[in-house]
């Protein structure tokens, strides 16, 4: 991996913009998907934080692209690098700048999980303090936003959960279930010992009723007067 690596920063050397943008690019993507040993990136970090200067934005966004994902995976290394990194990115001028304001807040954000607020805000300028307020603000926002919405779905399925019990028993099913359970293994007559439903004891009922009600009306013309 370090020798492709080296092929690829042969490219650095070169005076096209173009071709120096796609080395730095092409680093980054190896950097996230191979292990690569962190003494190597250490020294090419330092390659690449010479590019800060170039006048070029598409060489500023390669190099913000490969600081980026040293953030996520090597954050140690980048440390030393912080203040010439903001430092040229909130000198840039304003054109320039407006084009680099996404890579910036994104560097920002991830250097702010990492290292804290305080330790970041030693790197930005007075002037550009509320963009940083503004971001923590935001961040702590969307956790809040996070936790409530993982409460709200704990509570809807804790209540779907209650739903479903209260109609499992209603229609039966609860009964018809731990009766299951209880006469397995004991064949036929653990069959005859289950709870019975609800709607077969309402059947129970009715047929009792209908057989009340037949036997009162047989008994009147049954029976026979005395002469």
């Amino acid at each position: 991996v370090e020798e492709f690596l080296k092929a690829i920063m042969a490219a650095l050397v070169g005076e096209d913009t173009r071709l120096i943008s796609a080395a730095l690019t092409a680093m980054a993507r190896v950097i996230l998907e191979l292990p690569v040993r962190e003494g190597f990136l250490e020294e090419a970090l330092k390659s690449v934080v010479l590019f800060l200067g170039s006048p070029s934005l598409e060489v500023l966004h390669a190099v913000c692209a490969v600081v980026t994902v040293l953030l996520s995976l090597h954050q140690r290394l980048v440390v030393p690098h912080l203040g010439a990194l903001f430092g040229a990115l909130f000198g840039l001028p304003a054109d320039k700048r407006a084009h680099m304001q996404h890579h910036l807040r994104v560097l920002l954000e991830k250097a702010m999980r990492k290292f804290g607020f305080e330790a970041v805000a030693h790197f930005v300028p007075a002037a550009d303090q509320p963009m940083l307020t503004y971001i923590r603000r935001e961040h702590a926002r969307a956790i809040k936003k996070r936790a409530q919405r993982t409460a709200e779905l704990d509570e809807r399925a804790a209540g779907r959960g209650t739903r479903d019990q209260f109609e499992s028993i209603l229609a039966g099913r609860d009964d018809d279930t731990s009766g299951a359970e209880d006469g397995a293994g004991e064949g036929d007559e653990g069959a005859d010992e289950r709870a019975p439903s609800l709607a077969s004891v309402f059947r129970a009922a009715r047929r009792q009723e209908a057989e009340a009600a037949a036997q009162a009306a047989a008994e009147p013309a049954g029976r026979q007067e005395p002469e």
